[in-house]
C-alpha cells in the first residue's frame, strides 16, 4: 500500500470513530431525557389521582364535614400535602436511583446500602407525618366520622397491600409475582 493510501484510510477510520461516538452519545442523552420524562409523567399522574381522592370535596363528601370543620381542615391540610409531595418526590429519586445502581456493571452496594437507608428514613418520616395528619383530623371529627375516616386511612395505609403476602419465592398470592411499577 502506498502511503497515501494508508492516510485516507486512517483519516476514514477516525471519522468512522467519531460518527460511532457521535451516535452512542445522542442514544445515552435521549434515553436519559426519556428516563427523566417518563418517571415525571408517572408522578404526576399518580399525584393527581390522588390530589382528587384526598382533596377536601373528597373529605367532606365522604365523612359529611360541616362548614366549621372544613375551615379547621383547610389549615393543616396544605400543608400536610405540601409535605407528603417533598418525600414521595425524593423517594422517587432516591428508587430511581437504587435501580440504576442495580443496573449498573459495577454495582456498588456501599451506595445501595446508604439508599435503602435513605428510603426507609424517608418512609418514616412519610408515616410520622400522616400520623400527624391524622390525628389533627381526628380532633376534627364526631365519632361517627372517626369510624369513616378510620376507613380512609386504611386505604392510605394500604393494608391490603399484596407484598405483605410475599412467599419465598417473591410471589404473591395465586403465584403472581409483583406487576411492572408497583414497587414500593
Amino acid at each position: 500500500m502506498n502511503s497515501q493510501r494508508k492516510s485516507w484510510m486512517v483519516w476514514a477510520i477516525i471519522a468512522l470513530i467519531l460518527m460511532n461516538l457521535a451516535t452512542w452519545t445522542m442514544i445515552l442523552i435521549h434515553t436519559r431525557q426519556s428516563e427523566n420524562t417518563g418517571e415525571n409523567v408517572a408522578n404526576s399522574q399518580v399525584g393527581e389521582v390522588n390530589a382528587v381522592r384526598y382533596s377536601g370535596r373528597y373529605f367532606r363528601d365522604v365523612l359529611g364535614l360541616d362548614e366549621s370543620q372544613m375551615d379547621s381542615f383547610r389549615k393543616f391540610n396544605p400543608v400536610f400535602r405540601q409535605t407528603a409531595r417533598q418525600i414521595n418526590s425524593g423517594l422517587v429519586r432516591l428508587k430511581s436511583g437504587m435501580l440504576r445502581e442495580m443496573s449498573a456493571s459495577d454495582c456498588d452496594t456501599t451506595r445501595l446500602n446508604m439508599l435503602s437507608d435513605s428510603i426507609g428514613f424517608l418512609h418514616a418520616q412519610l408515616k410520622r407525618e400522616t400520623y400527624r395528619y391524622y390525628l389533627q383530623f381526628k380532633t376534627i371529627c364526631k365519632a361517627d366520622q372517626q369510624q369513616k375516616l378510620d376507613l380512609v386511612f386504611s386505604d392510605l395505609f394500604d393494608l391490603n397491600d399484596e407484598s405483605a403476602n410475599f412467599g419465598q419465592n417473591g410471589r404473591g398470592r395465586n403465584g403472581q409475582g409483583r406487576r411492572h411499577g408497583n414497587v414500593r
